[in-house]
């Protein structure tokens, strides 16, 4: 079976990142992690689908079978941590086939521990969470306790961004007994460089104030404003509106910062200033009366530069698109790209 699986985690790989060793993991989530290790449960509690415990809800369906905080002092089962551990009504195990869900606040890692006294092969259980998956691996045997049961780690951890849910599945072969122990999550600490409100991970302008706490002043009220919707919000953007000038250039010309085409022609304002046009007026050569440029304004162009028609001096003006004060095939050339603009 192939599944993800990344024993470490680098700056060069790609996060989130999956680990079946429990010490890699732990020495690259972002904070001090929270356990879940079930020992402030009660004893042979059962844990109903969808039930919250340290704020983890499980979700799930066994068959009629209900999960349960066990104990091992009425089952012949070692735990990794004290007495208590997640196992069912159905003799304190989970079974091959079984899968569980979680959900709990956003946080950066979650990661558990899978214990049993079966054969395990790579692949038999999988974590999954923040857009990763990664498998058991047969080897990376974790510890070995007092019952002869063996102890594996799965976790998953994105230092720079957060999920919410996570799921546990198994090969549903029947092949393996196991229980789950100790739950770990953990959260990385808010960086807000600019102090609006907005963490880092999640600002548009991380380094310039324009998140509800401290919003910048071009932003309109706007918290994250993003004109033209790119990685950068408009605090932080040269060029707000994505229209080939910056929002500098588009202040000494007048045409505005926050539309791409001022004049309504169809043409961005970068266009027209490299194409010679003015892109404070429409450059329509409406000729037909079609509130527009057509393909009958392009063909009575054609014929008055054949010689077969004469415009009138406000029509040859209009058409001007490349002011020079006469009518050219630079102008034709031109309308024809107005045309087929997107």
């Amino acid at each position: 079976m192939a599944l993800f699986l990344l024993l470490g985690f680098n700056a060069a790989e790609a996060s989130p990142a999956g680990y079946t060793q429990y010490a890699p993991f732990i020495a690259n989530v972002p904070a001090v992690p929270a356990i879940l290790t079930f020992e402030n449960a009660a004893a042979n509690g059962l844990i109903p689908s969808g039930a919250v415990i340290n704020g983890i809800s499980f979700g799930y369906n066994l068959g009629g079978v209900s999960l349960k905080v066990s104990t091992v002092t009425d089952t012949s089962y070692s735990t990794t941590s004290a007495v208590h551990f997640l196992g069912t009504d159905d003799a304190d195990i989970l079974q091959d086939g079984d899968a569980l869900a979680f959900a709990f606040p956003p946080v950066n890692s979650f990661g558990l521990y899978v214990i049993s006294n079966d054969e395990m092969v790579d692949g038999d259980i999988v974590l999954n969470a923040g857009g990763a998956s990664v498998g058991l691996v047969a080897a990376d045997v974790q510890g070995a306790l007092a019952d002869g049961s063996q102890v594996y780690f799965l976790g998953i951890s994105n230092p720079t961004g957060m999920f919410a849910g996570a799921s546990l599945t198994t090969a549903g072969n029947g092949a393996f007994l196991f229980n789950i122990d100790d739950i770990v999550t953990a959260v990385a600490p808010m960086v807000d460089t600019d102090g609006d409100g907005i963490p880092d991970g999640s600002d548009n302008c991380p380094a310039t104030p324009n998140g509800p706490a401290m919003l910048h002043p071009d932003d309109n009220g706007i918290s994250q404003r993003n004109t033209d919707g790119d990685a950068q919000g408009d605090a932080c953007d040269a060029d707000d509106d994505n229209d080939g000038l910056t929002d500098v250039e588009e202040a000494a010309l007048g045409t505005s910062r926050l539309n791409a085409d001022t004049d309504g022609d169809g043409v961005s304002d970068g266009d027209e200033v490299a194409n010679g046009t003015n892109p404070l007026e429409q450059d329509n050569c409406d000729l037909d009366s079609t509130a527009g440029p057509s393909v009958g304004d392009l063909l009575l162009l054609q014929q008055h530069l054949a010689g077969e028609i004469t415009l009138s001096e406000a029509q040859q003006s209009a058409c001007d698109l490349y002011p020079d004060g006469k009518l050219t095939i630079s102008d034709q050339l031109r309308l024809e790209q107005l045309l087929t603009a997107p």
